[in-house]
């Protein structure tokens, strides 16, 4: 029924991003993003400084945090794609009494979601900054609608085509 598949692809979908979350290439890679973030936000020694502002904010985070979540996604593509191949787990899986569709959906649903955590890990980042400066004007308003409604839904179409080459493809580094 659909409610039975619904509860399986829920289900897939919290594995695949428990098995994101704790591996160690995902909190290397956030790690250097959100130094690198912090980098970006630090004014130049001796600058004459502004406040930092929500957009200058969304501008920093734009720039430096942006290379960081890109190649996450193209590393956990692969690794979500791949890894009951590897594991040589794909035939287990392939007899399993869920459709074709449900894994495949299921590591999306995956990729999508660690990657809005990613992102408000970086909007948490520059409004901590910007109340240790200071700021407290902190517009959450226009970070939702930076972050969440712009920048996000192009990350999911990088995100879908990630995996969508990761699996018509047969191989792991194409």
């Amino acid at each position: 029924s659909l409610r039975s598949r619904v509860a399986q692809w829920m289900e897939q979908t919290r594995v695949e991003v428990g098995g994101i979350v704790r591996s160690v290439p995902f909190i290397v890679i956030l790690c250097f993003g959100v130094f690198n973030l912090l980098g970006g936000l630090v004014p130049e020694i001796g600058s004459a400084g502004s406040y930092p502002i929500t957009r200058n904010m969304l501008s920093t985070i734009d720039g430096t945090y942006t290379i960081f979540l890109f190649i996450f996604i193209l590393v956990f593509a692969g690794q979500l794609v791949w890894r009951e191949k590897s594991a040589s787990m794909h035939e287990i899986q392939g007899a399993l009494p869920v459709p074709d569709w449900v894994p495949v959906v299921s590591k999306l649903t995956g990729l999508f979601v660690v990657t809005s955590a990613a992102l408000i890990l970086a909007m948490a980042v520059a409004i901590v900054y910007q109340a240790a400066n200071g700021y407290f004007h902190f517009e959450i308003g226009l970070y939702l609608r930076g972050l969440f409604l712009i920048q996000m839904p192009v990350w999911y179409m990088i995100a879908a085509l990630a995996i969508a080459t990761q699996v018509f493809t047969g191989n792991k580094i194409a």
